[in-house]
C-alpha cells in the first residue's frame, strides 16, 4: 500500500510505514530506519554493552564491601571483574572492579574515555603505551591511585602473592551512549599527545609532601599529579568550612581536612576527605556520578530526593530517606541533586575517597554548571530536627559524646563569619 500526497507541484509517494511518520509530523524514515522506529529501543547503548560484557553488574544505591563483591570472568581484560553501576551514576560514570591473580596480568586494553583506579589489595605495576611507543611503568600497592589516560593502551600486572583487586571509575556510559560504536571506543588509533606522549616519568611517585598547586573556588587544596602513592596516608589540608570548622575546634575536635587531585589532564575529579569523630557533615546536593568510597571509619549516610524537601522526617516523608551504613571499602553514589549527609558517630576519624566524578577542577568546561561545582547546602539551623536527634542516639550506641555545637552557637558563628568577609 502507498499513499500519494499532493502539495502544490510536489508529489510524494509514501510507503505504509512512512504514513504514520508523516501524520505524526516527523520526517519519513529510510528503510533502514523503519525497523528502528517501529520497534523503539528501550535500552541505551550503554545498557546493551553492560549485558554484552557478560560480567556481574552491581546496582542499587551502594555496595557494602568492594572486597566481597561477586565477580565473573571478564573476557576483555582476561581476568575477573564486575561493573558497579549504581543508581546515582546518571549515565555519566560507572565503577568497575578488576581482580588479578598472583603472577598474572590483564590483556592490553585502551578506550575513548578516562578512568581512575585505586588499589584495594596486592602489589605490582601497570604499563602504558601508544602505538609504536615505549612502555611507561606505574608501580602500585594497596592504597595507590593512578589514572588511565585517554585512549592509551595499558596492562596491569600483579607481582604479589595475593589476588590484586582494584576499584575504578570512568565516564564509559557517556562515551558509549554518545558514540554508539564500540569499535570506535575500544579500537581507536588516535593519540592524544597533549595528554600522554610516552613520558617516562609520567607516573613518577610523588613524595608524601608533594605540593598543592592551587586552590579551587571553594578554597580546597588541589594537586596536579598522575599517581598518588597511598590515599590512606596522603597529607590533607584544612577544608576551610568556616563557622563549622570553628565550632568543631571549640568542642575539642580537629575539623575537616581534604585534598583534590587533577590527574592525567583528564575530565574527572577526585578527592580524599577526613572528618573527625562524633560529628556529621552538612547536608548538600550536587551533580551525578560521584563514586564515594570509604577508606576508614564506620558510620552512616542519609540520601533523599529533593522533591520531599529539606525536612523529610518532619513532613512525614521519612520513609523515603535511604540510609547507607558504611565502613572500609563501602561505595555509594548519591543520585543527581539528591540531598545526602555523612555521619560519624564512632570514636575514630572517617576518611573517604571520591574515586571519580565527571568534571575537572582544573580543566574547566562550559558545562561545569551542570555538575554543580558549588553544592547546594542545608545549613545546620535549617535541617530537619530528627537528623540531630538520631545522630545523638547513634553516638550513645558507639560510646561517644556528640561534638556538634548548639544551633544557637552555629548561628552566632555564621554571623561572625559573614561579618569577617565583609571587611
Amino acid at each position: 500500500m502507498s499513499l500519494v500526497v499532493r502539495t502544490g507541484t510536489w508529489k510524494f509517494a509514501l510507503a505504509a510505514g512512512a504514513v504514520a511518520a508523516f501524520l505524526a509530523g516527523r520526517p519519513p524514515a529510510s528503510r533502514a530506519q523503519e525497523k528502528t522506529f517501529s520497534a523503539m529501543e528501550t535500552l541505551t547503548p550503554w545498557e546493551k554493552y553492560l549485558t554484552s560484557e557478560g560480567i556481574p553488574v552491581h546496582r542499587g544505591f551502594a555496595v557494602q564491601d568492594l572486597m566481597q563483591s561477586k565477580l565473573g570472568p571478564w573476557k576483555r581484560y582476561g581476568c575477573d571483574g564486575a561493573y558497579v553501576y549504581l543508581d546515582g551514576a546518571g549515565g555519566m560514570t560507572t565503577g568497575f572492579i578488576l581482580e588479578i591473580q598472583p603472577g598474572k596480568q590483564t590483556l592490553p586494553v585502551k578506550h575513548m574515555y578516562e578512568s581512575r583506579v585505586v588499589v584495594l589489595s596486592g602489589q605490582g605495576e601497570a604499563h602504558f603505551w601508544q602505538d609504536g611507543g615505549k612502555k611507561v611503568t606505574a608501580r602500585w600497592q594497596k592504597g595507590t591511585m593512578f589514572a588511565l589516560p585517554l585512549n592509551v593502551s595499558y596492562e596491569i600486572m600483579n607481582t604479589s602473592k595475593e589476588p590484586a583487586r582494584f576499584y575504578g571509575v570512568g565516564w564509559a556510559p557517556l562515551a558509549i551512549d554518545l558514540y554508539r560504536d564500540l569499535d570506535f571506543v575500544f579500537n581507536n588509533k588516535h593519540n592524544f599527545n597533549d595528554r600522554f606522549n610516552g613520558q617516562l616519568d609520567f607516573f613518577k611517585p610523588e613524595p608524601a609532601e608533594f605540593r598543592v598547586g592551587r586552590r579551587d573556588g571553594l578554597g580546597y587544596a588541589v594537586s596536579v599529579t598522575n599517581l598518588i602513592p597511598d590515599v590512606n596516608t596522603i597529607k590533607l589540608y584544612p577544608a576551610g568550612h568556616g563557622a563549622m570548622e570553628t565550632a568543631w575546634r571549640e568542642a575539642g575536635g580537629s575539623g575537616t581536612t581534604n585534598r583534590h587531585f587533577s590527574m592525567a589532564f583528564d575530565n574527572l575529579d577526585s578527592h580524599v576527605e577526613q572528618f573527625q569523630p562524633a560529628v556529621y557533615e552538612i547536608g548538600h546536593r550536587h551533580g551525578p556520578g560521584a563514586n564515594v568510597m570509604y577508606l576508614a571509619g564506620h558510620g552512616y549516610s542519609l540520601i533523599w530526593p529533593p522533591e520531599i524537601g529539606e525536612h523529610p522526617f518532619k513532613d512525614g516523608k521519612g520513609s523515603q530517606v535511604i540510609r547507607v551504613d558504611w565502613g572500609p571499602n563501602t561505595v555509594f553514589v548519591p543520585p543527581l541533586n539528591w540531598y545526602h549527609q555523612h555521619f560519624n558517630p564512632s570514636p575514630e576519624p572517617a576518611r573517604f575517597l571520591k574515586v571519580g566524578a565527571f568534571g575537572s577542577r582544573v580543566h574547566i568546561m562550559a558545562s561545569k554548571e551542570v555538575f554543580q561545582e558549588y553544592p547546594v547546602v542545608i545549613e545546620y539551623q535549617n535541617e530537619d530536627p530528627a537528623i540531630r536527634q538520631t545522630f545523638a542516639e547513634e553516638c550513645v550506641k558507639k560510646g561517644t559524646k556528640p561534638l556538634m555545637p548548639t544551633i544557637e552557637r552555629m548561628m552566632e558563628l555564621s554571623r561572625e563569619e559573614k561579618e569577617k568577609h565583609k571587611k
